[in-house]
């Protein structure tokens, strides 16, 4: 959080440390939205960022992308799954409220 409100106020270094941050998680990639209103130079270091998160890995490690499969399968019942998909969509509708109403900077 601390990172998103520096890059509100213009912390070069605050894209970078997003990058990292969804290399590490998925959750923050909805913030590449704003990839082509950064600075050239930036948007290149957290290109070469991303890319080298999810590249490198698939190269080093065997077997690599089974994490992002292994809990595929829905758990719980149809009202839980239904449910979660439901706060899931809300919770997507507040940002983009918040992010319509208060632009990037």
């Amino acid at each position: 959080m601390v990172t998103l409100q520096g890059a509100r106020g213009g912390w070069t270094w605050s894209h970078t440390l997003i990058a990292l941050a969804i290399t590490i998680k998925l959750s923050p990639a909805y913030y590449l939205k704003n990839l082509f209103l950064l600075p050239r130079r930036t948007a290149l270091v957290v290109t070469a960022i991303l890319l080298a998160g999810f590249i490198l890995p698939i190269a080093i490690w065997d077997d690599y992308l089974s994490i992002y499969s292994f809990h595929e399968e829905f758990k719980g019942s149809t009202a839980q799954t239904v449910g979660a998909v439901a706060l899931a969509v809300l919770f997507a509708l507040c940002l983009w409220y918040v992010e319509t109403r208060l632009e990037f900077d």
